[in-house]
C-alpha cells in the first residue's frame, strides 16, 4: 500500500506541474492577442486564441485530475 501511495504522491506532483507549465504557456498566447503587433498575418488572432484556450483547458483537466487523486490520497491514508 505504502508503494501505491508513493506512486499516487508522484502522479499528483507530476500532474500539478503539468497544469502549472500549461497555465503559464497559455497565459503567454493570450498576452500575444493582447498586444498589438502591426505586421500581423490574417488569422493570427484567431490561431492564437485556439492555441490559448487550448492549453488552458488542458491546464484545468491536469489541475482537476491532481485533485480527484489527492482525494483518492486522502481516503487511502484515513484506511
Amino acid at each position: 500500500m505504502e508503494k501505491k501511495m508513493k506512486i499516487l504522491t508522484d502522479k499528483i506532483s507530476d500532474y500539478q506541474q503539468f497544469g502549472t507549465v500549461l497555465l503559464a504557456v497559455g497565459a503567454f498566447f493570450y498576452i500575444g492577442i493582447i498586444i498589438p503587433k502591426m505586421d500581423k498575418v490574417a488569422g493570427y488572432n484567431i490561431g492564437m486564441l485556439i492555441t490559448s484556450i487550448l492549453f488552458l483547458s488542458a491546464s484545468i483537466l491536469f489541475f482537476g485530475k491532481a485533485k480527484k487523486l489527492k482525494k483518492l490520497l486522502d481516503e487511502w491514508k484515513e484506511s
